[in-house]
This record gives structure tokens, sequence and C-alpha cells, in this order.
């Protein structure tokens, strides 16, 4: 078995060097993902190549608007993401988001992140794709729009970084939890204690590359590749065998995307 890397924002300049470097560590499959229009268009681009240049690794995109550029991409970036939904007839596209709520930054009005994050979990739903939720100090609000929308059937928190109380909420909702670098953070105690209650079938690993290099890379950029790392670091603290941990997170991220 290989890695699977659930989530992460590529480039194309860099995918000769990554793509070798993903091949010594095994890593197989990634979900590259888009935070804006034209970013999403891009990781388009992005899998179209990876494809062409190697069959062999499992490539697909998502396509979303983060919290940050709710305000800027508006009505119009959202009907942007549903042209390249709609024009999808290479099956590229697994998942709509990255999408959610940041309240640490809030860099958009928490109304305007709200409206389009609702609406991009209507074309998650409308278009059958994974929905894929940012959410950063935003936990309550989050629930709550949850709560009050027609669901996807399959979500996903990436990057994931709740205590026990949002890994319980997520084992109830059946959401998928995938787990960055950060779990291998000196001050990620409290992630490591919800990584231990989530439900084995939820559990998903990513890089969210070219930020959060898990430990000993920590602060230097990060590729897809070092999802081993994390993988690695995750099935010792889950006390799950390296081989059975990689079967594990890639069968549940092929289930995670419908691919």
């Amino acid at each position: 078995m290989s890695w699977f890397d659930s989530h992460c924002h590529p480039e194309v300049e860099n995918l000769e060097t990554e793509l070798a470097f993903a091949k010594e560590c095994n890593v197989m499959g990634l979900i590259a993902v888009g935070t804006t229009p034209e970013k999403s268009e891009n990781v388009l681009d992005y899998v179209r190549a990876l494809r062409h240049r190697d069959a062999g690794v499992s490539a697909f995109a998502s396509v979303g608007i983060h919290p940050h550029d709710a305000y800027s991409s508006s009505q119009r970036g959202l009907d942007f993401l549903e042209t390249l939904l709609v024009a999808d007839e290479e099956r590229l596209i697994v998942g709509v988001g990255e999408c959610g709520l940041d309240y640490y930054y809030e860099r958009s009005p928490r109304d305007v992140q709200i409206e389009i994050f609702r609406a991009q979990i209507e074309l998650a739903r409308r278009y059958n794709k994974t929905l894929v939720i940012h959410t950063r100090d935003a936990w309550e609000d989050t629930f709550e729009v949850l709560d009050s929308v027609s669901l996807p059937e399959r979500v996903i928190f990436h990057c994931f970084v709740g205590t026990e109380k949002e890994a319980k909420a997520a084992n109830d909702y059946g959401i998928y939890m995938s787990f960055s670098g950060i779990v291998t953070f000196k001050n990620s105690d409290a992630l490591r204690r919800a990584a231990l209650i989530a439900k084995r079938e939820l559990i998903l690993i990513e890089t969210d590359a070219p930020y959060l290099a898990p430990v000993p890379l920590r602060g230097k950029p990060n590729q897809f590749a070092n999802v081993s790392i994390t993988g690695e670091y995750l099935s010792n603290h889950l006390a799950i065998p390296k081989e059975e941990f990689q079967e594990l997170v890639w069968k549940n991220t092929v289930k995670a995307f419908a691919i």
C-alpha cells in the first residue's frame, strides 16, 4: 500500500521534483485543492499534468473559495466554480472546497463567510461532490450552518484541529477528520487526544502543502510527499501497524471522495 494526501496545494512548476520525491516516500495519491476561482482552475491544470506525467498516481482536484477570499470572490466566483463543475468531462473534480469559516484572521466579514460557505455546501450537494471544510476558531457557527442545511453525502474537516469535543461531534455526524502535520507539533496534545477517539473509518491524513510541514521539517516549505511523515507518526500514536494504517487511510480517502 501507499500513502494518500487528502489535501494539498501544489504548483505545476514543482511537479517533476515533487513527484520524484513522493515516489521515494511511497506517496501515490493526492487531492489538489483550490482556494479561489483562479487557483481552482490551476489545480485542474496540475492534476491533468500529473496524470499525463505518471498515470500510476491517483490525482484528483477539489475546487472552492476559502473563507479568506469569500468577500473578494462573491457570487461571480461561485458562478465560476459551477462552470468548472459543469465542464468537468474528465471527472477530475471530486470535491467542493476548501470552504468554511475562519474567525482567526477574519479577512472576510463573518456574514459573507457564512453566505459563501452555505452556497458551496449547496454546490457540493447538487453535484454530488465531497464537501471540504476549513474551520478555524469558528466551531459553533460551523456546526450551526451544518445543522441548517441539507448536507452532501460526504463531508471532510480539512486540517482538523478540534478537541475531543469536536472529534466526538464529527463522529456523530459521520464527518471525516483529516490530520495534518500539526498533529506532530509539540503543543498539540489536545489534538492527539482527539485523534485517539476519532472513528478509525473517518481518519484521513494531509499535508496542506506548502504549509504546515511536520516535525522535523517544521518551518520549511512542505510538499505532498511529507504526508508519509504524518502518516507514520499517527500510525504510531494510534498503535496501528504502518502497513495497516496505510491501507486504512487509502481506503478512507477513496471512500471520502467517492473515487
